[in-house]
Order: C-alpha cells, then sequence, then structure tokens
C-alpha cells in the first residue's frame, strides 16, 4: 500500500454483526443464483467513490475526516424504499435511500474533501506556493463542484445485486419482490427500514466486489 495507488469508496453501513446487515446481507448472497455473473459484497451506500489512496496515513486522514463530519450532526438515517432496476451492472437492482439532508450533506462533504479538491489541487501549478485567496478560490470550486454533484448526480441507494445482464425478467422482478416481502414483511418499501449512523467504511475497490478490500473503518 506504501507504493500501489488504490481506487477506494467511502460507505455508510449497518453495523455488521445487526439484525439489519445480516438480512440484507441473507439477501445479497441468496439473489446471486439469479443471475450468471452475480457477486456477493456487504450491504452499504456509497457516500463517494472516485477516492485515491496510497499510504496507510491516508487512510486515516480521511476516515477521521468522514468520522469527524457524520459526527458534527446528531444523527445519520439511511432510510431504505422502494425496489428498483437499472441497466448499470452496480445499479442492477437496489433499494432506493430516502435522500435525508443529513445523508446527502455527508456525501457532499465527501465528495469534496476527497474527489474534487484533491483532483482540483493536483491540476493547479505549485499550490502551495500560491496566495491565500488563490488557494480560497479553488476551495470554492470544489465547494461549488460538490454541491452540484449533490444536487443532480447523487442517488443514494443500497445494491443488491451487480451485474452486466441487460434487463432483469420480470419474472426475478417477482421473485426478489418477494424475497424481501419475505423478509421484512409486506409493504417493506414505505415501513422506514434502515439504520442510524452504523459504520463508514473506506473500501479498495479492485478486481471484482468479492476482491474488495476494507482499507479501514470507523463506527459512529
Amino acid at each position: 500500500m506504501e507504493t500501489q495507488e488504490l481506487r477506494a469508496a467511502l460507505w455508510l453501513m449497518p453495523r455488521p454483526g445487526t439484525p439489519l446487515f445480516d438480512a440484507l446481507k441473507q439477501n445479497i448472497d441468496g439473489l446471486k443464483p439469479l443471475f450468471d455473473d452475480g457477486h456477493r459484497f456487504d450491504p452499504h451506500v456509497t457516500l463517494t467513490s472516485g477516492i485515491y489512496v496510497s499510504r496507510k496515513s491516508e487512510v486515516d486522514r480521511i476516515l477521521n475526516r468522514a468520522f469527524a463530519a457524520a459526527k458534527s450532526v446528531p444523527h445519520v438515517d439511511v432510510i431504505l424504499q422502494q425496489l428498483s432496476f437499472g441497466k448499470h451492472k452496480y445499479r442492477k437492482v437496489v433499494l432506493e435511500v430516502k435522500p435525508e439532508q443529513e445523508l446527502v450533506s455527508l456525501s457532499m462533504i465527501c465528495r469534496e474533501s476527497f474527489v474534487i479538491l484533491p483532483s482540483l489541487i493536483a491540476r493547479s501549478q505549485h499550490y502551495s506556493a500560491m496566495s491565500e485567496a488563490e488557494q480560497r478560490a479553488i476551495h470554492d470550486q470544489a465547494s461549488a463542484a460538490a454541491e452540484d454533484w449533490a444536487k443532480t448526480e447523487y442517488r443514494p441507494h443500497l445494491s443488491l445485486v451487480y451485474s452486466n445482464i441487460y434487463s432483469v425478467t420480470e419474472a426475478n422482478r417477482r421473485s426478489i419482490d418477494q424475497r424481501l416481502s419475505d423478509v421484512f414483511g409486506p409493504n417493506y418499501a414505505t415501513r422506514g427500514i434502515g439504520w442510524t449512523n452504523g459504520r463508514i467504511a473506506l473500501v479498495a475497490c479492485e478486481g471484482d466486489p468479492e476482491d474488495w478490500e476494507v482499507l479501514g473503518y470507523r463506527d459512529l
């Protein structure tokens, strides 16, 4: 890790070992056989992807900053909503997540701090030699870009299936919905199922999802 740069993402997870974590994990693993190219992975909501880390000190810095941002509000709620199907591999089968203000704000801070700002600084010549006003302008640009990303691109969700299969058959859609109803009860999408706070994890997303590595975490 000291010499290899890894592409990573920040996840917000229910704490492992809780009934909700186990129920969601059971569903993710149970749905894999329905898709020839399916994967196993832990239940999570991605706060942001596109983070690059190359040193252990960066992992601690990122997690400490994300932890501080999350603890600056009374709580961060993840409320699971309707089942949704998409074309993209990582949105093939998802439970949409209610875009609560605290969750979106946390994601926006993480995007600004760990993706957009580092990119802007890297593209700037001699950032450390810039005046305070010039540096502030770059930070303001990062803040504006993160706010735009949160408004136009960020769609919080909890994936149940990763697959490149183009579309999910109607039979499989009914089967998935029934499995969720069996585990969480009827009308699961409107009952406010979810978790508060949980665990922030920094995950190296290299290779297949089964090979992804948790670099570190903080429990909220």
